[in-house]
């Protein structure tokens, strides 16, 4: 068994980055919603209620083939909340800027971001996907959704934002 490097150290927690300018979640993945989801978190988020919370989801990709699609999908939905920008070198320092990790993929493998998130000490909502729930124990160390569905995701989303005074702690 090879393991690919994470690009962060074991002891790489980051302080807590503050709520006055609401909560902010990356979603780090190839622009391929076919094997990564985005649209269906894209969908999440132009439901009334995700449309009323202070919650900005900023999408980090160095590109894929349906990154504009992915683009197009977000100013069709109107959806203010949601940002999109490209590759990020220093990993550490992003996670100091986000409360979280949201991964919607459909398919997956055990995703170096999962586990960087959680190096850093940030909260991930994931699909149960991959190897996923062999790093996340629902409801304690993150929150897993138990199908890659629109449905499903938007529970697990709906239960991290009951806990979100906890997130910290996790």
């Amino acid at each position: 068994v090879v393991r690919n490097p994470f690009r962060v150290p074991y002891d790489a927690a980051c302080s807590w980055p503050g709520e006055d300018k609401g909560y902010r979640f990356a979603c780090i993945a190839a622009g391929e919603p076919q094997r990564k989801g985005q649209d269906l978190l894209l969908r999440i988020l132009a439901q009334e209620e995700w449309r009323k919370r202070d919650i900005t989801v900023d999408f980090i990709s160095q590109g894929g083939c349906s990154l504009q699609a992915l683009k197009d999908t977000a100013r069709y939905l109107q959806l203010s909340s949601v940002r999109f920008s490209g590759k990020v070198s220093d990993i550490r320092n992003l996670w100091e800027q986000y409360h979280g990790l949201i991964l919607p993929s459909r398919r997956e493998g055990v995703p170096l971001v999962l586990v960087e998130a959680m190096l850093c000490g940030r909260i991930c909502i994931v699909t149960d996907v991959g190897g996923n729930a062999e790093i996340i124990k629902d409801g304690n160390t993150g929150f897993i959704a138990s199908s890659a569905s629109v449905a499903a995701l938007a529970r697990a989303m709906e239960r991290a934002w009951e806990k979100r005074s906890l997130w910290e702690d996790i």
